[in-house]
């Protein structure tokens, strides 16, 4: 692929399951709709292990339709109850492949990735693993599962250990008060610098954006200001061909 003449970033809307089957709609409002067909679209199949995306549903079409591509983002998106993410971020603790053995992680990855098709017909292209936790012994074993590539929160690696680094700016860090404020800082600068110097980024959304009236108003006006200034939105496998 030809290197765009614009800057470009990548959207990436994460965490899409039948737990909150209106936020995909609502979390692509704000953009164009070029923008908005090329985001990638990180699905869950059973978010907790409760109610499996299934064909025919409202949600279920709207991922077969999307343009954009599809990533596979954990099966569950859950490693069970803890009390250090309790009262850390005030949610159970959900890094699924934070520390798990590649059998079981091979077998959640099939699960998942076999939901998924049967639902949308479509197979999907990346993995990422939920909280971006993914113990170090498995990233050789996602890519051989058939994926084109891996999402990391700095970066995507390929197979052949090749890596592109693309950091993502990111506003779901728990439901304490803290979990909003320390990263805020960094994530202002790290979002500013590319904005000005026009350095690629991907922009990660998560429902729980939408529950924060401040946070979601910032969203909102990041998405004005990247039409404004003639940003473009590529796919993650096109950013992965430049």
């Amino acid at each position: 692929m030809q290197k765009p003449k614009t800057p470009w970033f990548v959207l990436e809307i994460h965490d899409i399951s039948l737990a909150r089957p209106d936020a995909l709609n609502q979390m692509l409002a704000p953009f164009p709709r070029e923008m908005a067909a090329k985001a990638a679209l990180l699905v869950t199949p059973s978010w907790e292990g409760r109610a499996i995306l299934q064909k025919g549903s409202a949600l279920a079409q709207s991922l077969s339709q999307h343009p954009g591509e599809l990533v596979l983002h954990g099966l569950t998106h859950f490693a069970g109850h803890s009390l250090f993410n309790r009262l850390v971020y005030n949610t159970a603790n959900h890094a699924e492949f934070g520390n798990i053995s590649a059998p079981l992680a091979r077998q959640r990855i099939s699960r998942g990735a076999d939901i998924l098709f049967q639902a949308t017909g479509r197979k999907p292209l990346w993995f990422c693993a939920p909280r971006w936790k993914l113990a170090p012994q498995l990233g050789s074993l996602v890519l051989e599962q058939g994926f084109f590539g891996l999402m990391h929160m700095d970066g995507y690696q390929f197979s052949g250990k090749a890596f592109l680094p693309l950091p993502a700016i990111s506003f779901d860090f728990g439901r304490r008060i803290w979990n909003r404020l320390v990263p805020a800082l960094p994530r202002h600068f790290a979002l500013s610098g590319c904005l000005k110097q026009k350095k690629p980024f991907r922009l990660a959304l998560h429902p729980y954006d939408l529950d924060n009236k401040s946070t979601w108003a910032h969203i909102c006006r990041i998405a004005q200001e990247l039409e404004k200034s003639g940003w473009r939105a590529l796919t993650p496998t096109e950013a992965a061909s430049l």
